[in-house]
């Protein structure tokens, strides 16, 4: 998490790329997918981790942050990251902080993404 302000909440140029090269129903589409998948995801997370199921956590943090790497949701690829780390060596104590850093961060992503689907 050192580094999260030096990264965007959405990368608009990889946004600005798709637009180039897919049709508008189509990215629409994608980041619909993306904005439901990420939501039901850290709930999902949530609680895994409060049923003390950390293999599953590290599971559904490692798809998050892939998905969110192809959508340019640069903030939640790396808090995803580090909660998949902190998961597969059993740091409660990086979980107890990265978890809702993780909601804090999917709202964000979630909050710029929607008006992009206006454009």
């Amino acid at each position: 998490m050192n580094n999260l302000e030096n990264l965007a909440v959405v990368e608009t140029a990889l946004i600005d790329e798709y637009r180039q090269s897919l049709a508008r129903e189509i990215l629409n589409d994608l980041l619909e997918t993306y904005m439901s998948d990420a939501q039901a995801r850290v709930q999902s997370i949530v609680q895994y981790y409060q049923a003390g199921d950390i293999k599953d956590v590290e599971s559904e943090a490692t798809a998050m942050q892939g998905a969110a790497a192809n959508v340019g949701a640069q903030r939640v690829a790396e808090v995803a990251k580090e909660l998949q780390l902190a998961a597969a060596q059993n740091n409660t104590n990086s979980l107890k902080l990265l978890v809702p850093k993780l909601q804090a961060e999917v709202t964000l992503a979630v909050g710029e993404m929607q008006p992009l689907l206006n454009e």
